[in-house]
């Protein structure tokens, strides 16, 4: 099933800020480092995983799908030729029975080895479509069908079930592989494959209970599912949109359709990630005010929601879907990234190790980061990672891929922090604050006159819209700015959204939004958390001072009735100094009227 919208060319979009910071620290950090790239790939031969039944599989594919996403962004030739050399020795590891395992023969098919064979079919597919040599295409496809055949000789109707793969979760992880299966029938022809994929679409994700029906049906929530581990339920349905994808039946669409409409009821949080009970659904639109000692919102889970509903978005078009992909990313993801470089906690070690790029949890009442390396192994070699920082990258280069999008008819432009679009012989050149002060001014370069049509995202938290081409009015309609125009060199559009500060307020707590940017205490001393406090009111309007603001960043002065005030600061920049006993992070504070 075709796309409504497609991916821009590679390097045609340029964004600055933290944008650009965050792609170049994941590079940096991550994606260019070739001794990690060798870490992740030895596993395939040391087989360590079977001896604790362990997921350290996982982190090539998961990583490689982090740097094809960010190489469409920016078309780094240099980020190409690590990623070409990653999937170079990788191809080395593919054993004499064509698995990329790391279980040997004896241990294999338990624990999360299926879902580690996944990932590697993932990262795999993901740089098939990025390659630029038909050789190495036809190399790599043909180890991708070796590694899946071994499966299908071994799993399916009368052989073993897919559920007793996996030791966990009622074999939800393994059944996950759905979305790759459909990818390598897309890629090959080959029945074999759809029909693999129908075993497993068939068997509903879980075996405690059909999650499709359970989806369709819409009688229970996700969290009230026999199964609630949230990212891999996200992956599963992941993989029953690739078969929407590729078959045209429309119920599955509808089906992952209504998941993620259920997730809008009760899983989504104010921050744009799932999960306040560790990493399960649990009604998290309500529990999220509460205070918890417990780890919450896994960043795989944060990047996973973007994952799925970027998917959506690009099929349909709609703009819901946009709106969570920039709330995810601006709070939830942004707030993840280690800048400072800081060491984090492992419980299974009862030590700070060495941190990684990026934190492995999200959390909103009264609490710090770093609290826990998230899905961690050592290696047998020595040194570590984890689950959610080899994941996150991904994340990072959805949100400018999905930022500009083009259609057969229309550029959509979804995200206005200052850049610049090449494409079709015009430059867009957006500058402003956008999220500061919502105003936004596209300056259009073109060598001749050309039509040209546009669609800019009216954002979901616009409390007004002011749209104007060359100082005429434009047409909004269904969250949508339209731009029909005869394109000339130094055309302008300038476009105003009203930005305001909004209080959400879930089970007699208060939240403070403004615009997309939630926002944070900044200081622990300025409140104690479950402190009863009163807010100045002009007009029946909040009281407060924006101290500073740049780009992604703002800081904000909360005026309170008793004469003093609470620093605010967006979500992604609290708690980042969590070694600081002093640091903390908390959104939700409980305001009298």
């Amino acid at each position: 099933m075709k796309n409504i919208y497609e991916y821009m060319p590679y390097g045609a979009v340029r964004y600055g800020g933290y944008v650009k910071y965050s792609i170049d620290f994941v590079k940096e950090k991550q994606l260019l480092d070739k001794e990690l790239w060798i870490k992740f790939i030895e596993v395939f031969h040391t087989l360590e995983d079977g001896v604790d039944k362990g997921w350290r599989g996982e982190y090539w594919g998961k990583m490689m799908r982090g740097a094809c996403h960010t190489y469409m962004y920016d078309n780094d030739k240099k980020l190409y030729d690590i990623i070409d050399f990653a999937v170079t020795e990788l191809l080395k590891q593919q054993d004499e029975f064509g698995r990329f395992s790391t279980y040997n023969t004896q241990l294999e098919f338990h624990g999360w080895d299926v879902w580690s064979r996944k990932y590697v079919l993932t990262g795999l597919a993901h740089f098939y479509k990025i390659c630029i040599d038909e050789n190495k295409k036809q190399k790599v496809l043909s180890a991708m069908k070796k590694h899946t055949d071994y499966m299908l000789d071994r799993i399916g109707n009368d052989k073993l079930s897919i559920f007793e793969t996996s030791d966990d979760w009622g074999g939800l992880n393994s059944s996950s592989i759905l979305e790759p299966i459909c990818e390598l029938y897309n890629l090959t022809g080959e029945k074999k494959y759809l029909d693999f994929a129908e075993y497993i679409l068939n068997l509903g994700g879980c075996k405690y209970g059909n999650l499709l029906d359970l989806a369709e049906q819409g009688n229970v929530m996700p969290f009230e599912y026999p199964e609630v581990k949230a990212y891999e339920m996200m992956s599963y349905f992941e993989g029953v949109l690739a078969y929407y994808e590729i078959t045209g039946k429309v119920k599955y669409y509808d089906i992952v359709d209504k998941f993620v409409q259920a997730l809008f009821l009760t899983d989504i949080t104010i921050v744009g990630s799932c999960g306040c009970s560790h990493e399960l659904f649990d009604n998290s639109v309500e529990k999220q005010s509460e205070f918890t000692n417990n780890l919450m919102q896994e960043t795989c889970v944060t990047v996973t929601l973007m994952r799925l509903v970027s998917r959506l978005y690009m099929l349909k078009g709609e703009q819901k879907y946009a709106d969570i992909i920039e709330l995810s990313a601006l709070n939830a993801l942004y707030g993840t990234i280690n800048e400072n470089d800081l060491m984090q906690y492992s419980s299974p070690n009862k030590e700070y190790l060495k941190g990684l790029p990026f934190d492995s949890y999200s959390p909103l009442a009264n609490s710090k980061r770093g609290m826990e390396i998230g899905g961690i192994r050592k290696f047998a070699s020595g040194g570590h990672y984890g689950c959610c920082g080899s994941i996150a990258s991904v994340g990072i280069a959805i949100y400018p891929l999905t930022s500009v999008v083009n259609s057969q008819d229309f550029i959509i432009v979804n995200n206005y922090l200052n850049g610049e679009i090449t494409f079709d012989n015009i430059k867009f050149v957006i500058n402003g604050s956008y999220l500061i002060d919502g105003k936004v001014n596209i300056s259009l370069y073109t060598k001749e006159d050309k039509r040209v049509k546009i669609k800019l995202r009216i954002p979901c938290w616009a409390k007004s819209v002011k749209a104007q081409y060359n100082n005429k009015d434009l047409k909004c309609q269904d969250q949508i700015i339209f731009v029909d125009e005869i394109v000339k060199d130094g055309d302008k559009i300038n476009l105003e959204f009203g930005v305001e500060l909004k209080e959400i307020i879930v089970n007699g707590r208060t939240a403070f939004k403004y615009g997309a940017l939630v926002l944070s205490q900044k200081i622990k001393e300025d409140y104690k958390f479950g402190q009863q406090i009163k807010l100045q009111r002009e007009n029946g309007k909040i009281k407060y001072e924006i101290i500073s603001a740049n780009d992604t960043h703002i800081e904000v002065l909360l005026y309170l009735k008793d004469g003093k005030s609470i620093k605010l600061i967006n979500y992604s920049d609290s708690g980042k100094d969590w070694l600081n006993k002093d640091t903390i992070v908390n959104v939700w504070f409980n305001v009298l009227e």
